[in-house]
């Protein structure tokens, strides 16, 4: 028998018999946090898979710095790989950092996670529904704050779709501008 206290209830009748289909996750009992929304971005909860934007994290979580690239900063050198002009990210990190993202999980199963990171080759790590899911490690030192890498940095597993919390947990010595997540193919 499936617990059904933690997900949204799908009742479908059929000949009379009654089916509960428990595939849809939901957000932690008591969260309040609200996905990001501005006069620009309006789409609601980011999706899984896909690009999860670090500077739209929910809000009424802890409050971050917000910076965006600019020529003098983050394109007078060469990059690993060069982000979009006026890419938005979080910077200014410091030890004990997190942001909350309310997602909205297409398909749950196993994804790879990218990171468009600059400056240090820290640890950082996911949780879901506050539940440990990932920790992940950034393969290259860049050697600056505005100087960018985008790399696959490790594997997280969503056990079930549905609208679900992630959060980024990092320390001090980052700038982050979004992570990819991208389904990991069954041999």
């Amino acid at each position: 028998m499936t617990n059904t206290s933690n997900v949204n209830p799908i009742l479908l009748a059929i000949a009379g018999i009654t089916l509960v289909l428990c595939s849809n996750a939901e957000l932690p009992p008591g969260y309040k946090g609200k996905p990001f929304q501005d006069t620009v971005y309006t789409a609601g909860p980011q999706s899984i898979p896909g690009r999860v934007e670090c500077a739209y994290y929910d809000l009424g979580g802890e409050g971050v710095d917000i910076s965006y690239t600019k020529d003098f900063a983050d394109f007078n050198h060469t990059n690993f790989v060069a982000p979009v002009t006026n890419q938005l990210y979080i910077g200014w990190t410091a030890d004990g950092e997190w942001c909350n993202y309310t997602v909205n999980v297409k398909k749950a199963g196993d994804y790879r996670v990218i990171a468009l990171y600059g400056n240090a080759a820290n640890t950082i790590r996911f949780s879901i529904n506050h539940k440990p899911a990932a920790e992940c490690k950034l393969p290259l030192a860049t050697g600056s704050m505005h100087k960018w890498n985008k790399a696959e940095i490790g594997t997280i597993t969503f056990p079930e779709d549905g609208l679900q919390l992630l959060t980024f947990h990092y320390n001090s010595g980052n700038n982050f501008a979004y992570f990819e997540f991208e389904p990991v193919a069954k041999p």
